[in-house]
């Protein structure tokens, strides 16, 4: 059996297709959890507050649009005027209370207001990051080119037996060091051991 290298292939070869609602809502649910963890190291009780009610709307509002989008542009699918338009009046009244449980929660200083806004941004900031990414990765060559730095090769570098190590014993170790010009050793470095 042959591994894979590269666990989420699929994400690079379709990067919206049929998994990329699932890929979005498991990278925010790691996001939300560190920063839970960041916030909770902190010792904020309001900012976790605030942190999660602003994650549970951001969860909410990305379940509300796959919904949509899975139900308005699927094929063969029509929707009726009157559907449509109760969906974005029920939407209103949802959205407000939503919003104003947000606003009671700051005012009653129960939440931190910029952890509400990070929690609002989270899952938002996972999807811009995520074009980016396949914007990246789509701009990069197919195989790396194999060049490495000229800092790295070999004839840049000497190593060196340490002489004295700590309190005066000879410890055997190697130290490694840059050449001081190309092509001569430093003077403290010898050829000959």
């Amino acid at each position: 059996m042959k591994l894979d290298p590269c666990p989420s292939k699929e994400a690079l070869d379709e990067p919206y297709g049929d998994g990329y609602f699932a890929r979005v809502y498991r990278t925010s649910l790691v996001v939300f959890a560190m920063a839970a963890l960041l916030v909770c190291g902190r010792g904020s009780l309001p900012g976790l507050i605030g942190l999660s009610y602003g994650a549970a709307i951001s969860f909410g509002s990305l379940w509300a649009i796959e919904r949509v989008v899975r139900g308005f542009f699927r094929p063969g699918v029509r929707w009726k005027r009157r559907q449509v338009a109760a969906l974005m009046v029920l939407n209103l009244p949802v959205l407000s209370v939503v919003l104003a449980g947000a606003a009671w929660l700051t005012v009653q200083h129960l939440a931190n207001a910029f952890a509400l806004v990070g929690g609002l941004a989270l899952v938002h900031a996972v999807i811009v990051l995520k074009a980016l990414g396949s914007v990246l990765v789509s701009a990069l060559p197919e195989q790396p080119a194999h060049l490495s730095a000229a800092w790295m090769k070999a004839d840049h570098w000497r190593a060196r037996s340490v002489e004295r190590g700590v309190w005066g014993v000879d410890t055997g170790d190697l130290r490694v060091e840059r050449r001081t010009k190309r092509g001569l050793p430093a003077p403290e470095l010898s050829t000959h051991n």
